[in-house]
Parts: C-alpha cells; sequence; structure tokens
C-alpha cells in the first residue's frame, strides 16, 4: 500500500501566537516554484522544490513529492534566493502528492550569498536513465542553496540535473534557462548539500550546515 493510500492527516500543534486558525483570510492562486530547506535530527540537510499552490496573509501552500513533519521549522527559498523562516502546519495527501502548509514567519528573511566562481563543469540532466544529455558549462556562481552555470545549449526547466567538476560535484533541479549571449544561463537549486570535489577536502559538504533549526 502506497504511502499516500494509507497516511491521515496529522495537524501540527497549536498555531504560533497572531495565526488566525480559523483561516478565513482569503487564500490565493499562486504560481511559482520554491525550494524547501531544513535540518533533521541527525543533522542531514533536506533540500526539496516544491510548485505553489496559494497564498495567503499569512502563509503558503505547496505541492510537494514527500511529506514534511508538522512542527518542522524549514527556510523557504525563492528565485531570488531571499530565504524567509516558516512552520509547517501540515501535510495532507493529495491527487499523489502532498499538499504542505506553511506558516510564514514574516520578521525573519535572509539573503543567501553568492560566491563567484569562474571555472570550467560538466552537467547531465534527464528524465529516464536511457534518455539523458550533458554539457560543458562554465559555473558562474554558486550559493548554499544552488548554482548559476553559462551552457552553449538550453536545459529543460524542473529537469534533474547534475553538476560536476573539480570543485564540487551537486544535484539538483533546473529552475530557468535564460538566454545570455551566445547561450543560456542555468539556475539550478541543490536538492542535497553540494560535496566539495578538491582533494584536500575528501568528499566533505561544499558549505557548512546552515543554522535554520
Amino acid at each position: 500500500m502506497s504511502d499516500a493510500a494509507s497516511a491521515t492527516t496529522v495537524i501540527a500543534p497549536p498555531a504560533p501566537p497572531g495565526v488566525d486558525e480559523r483561516r478565513l483570510q482569503s487564500r490565493l492562486a499562486a504560481h511559482g516554484v520554491v525550494t524547501i530547506q531544513w535540518v533533521d535530527q541527525d543533522d542531514k540537510i533536506h533540500s526539496v522544490t516544491t510548485k505553489l499552490r496559494d497564498e495567503s496573509k499569512d502563509g503558503l501552500g505547496v505541492f510537494c513529492d514527500r511529506p514534511i513533519e508538522p512542527g518542522r521549522v524549514v527556510w523557504i527559498a525563492d528565485e531570488e534566493d531571499v530565504q524567509q523562516k516558516a512552520v509547517v502546519r501540515y501535510s495532507r495527501p493529495r491527487f499523489g502528492r502532498w499538499k504542505i502548509g506553511l506558516y510564514v514567519v514574516k520578521d525573519e528573511k535572509r539573503r543567501v550569498d553568492r560566491y563567484p566562481v569562474s571555472g570550467p563543469g560538466r552537467i547531465t540532466w534527464g528524465f529516464l536513465a536511457a534518455d539523458t544529455f550533458d554539457a560543458d558549462v562554465r559555473v558562474v556562481n554558486v550559493s548554499p542553496v544552488g548554482a548559476a552555470v553559462l551552457s552553449p545549449i538550453s536545459i529543460p526547466p524542473d529537469a534533474r540535473a547534475r553538476l560536476f567538476g573539480d570543485q564540487l560535484d551537486c544535484i539538483g533541479t533546473v529552475r530557468h534557462s535564460t538566454p545570455q549571449g551566445d547561450g543560456f544561463l542555468i539556475g539550478l537549486h541543490f536538492s542535497a548539500q553540494p560535496l566539495d570535489t578538491r582533494p584536500e577536502a575528501r568528499q566533505k559538504p561544499y558549505f557548512p550546515q546552515p543554522e535554520n533549526r
């Protein structure tokens, strides 16, 4: 039996002060993609890319491929790499996926620093093992949640991709593919902590773990 078929809806503990439990605030349809990141009790970083469904004054509704524990403190990153703190209110199976309700902590935002990088890399992507593609790219910048690279060809948004080179090895989801010069600027959001491939690093995480618990 699938997780979705056997799961029951779990509601988070009472809302933080100021949250309207009656949910009378209007919800508006929303579109776009955000990345949700958190650290579990074993200090392992989790990162999932989700699609927005709706938004209200105090929260967001997203569709996700996996549940997230109610009460979990997370950080939501948008396409500008601005992160906002949130609390998971509920996690409900719906249409083969999970509807996640998030209460957004309005006064806690942070911008993820992007570190300029200039070096070669290689990116591979595809949806099936028999239908994969690759290209030589130049890395432009990296941050704890993603990377930007210049590619000679476009890569479809939402494609799962692996970026690797002599400094890092990472897996993520393509957020955008924007024409730039003779090629395309590709935005990649990490699905897991990138590894440092420099010999002295011995495959350790490329960035320090964020303090987001």
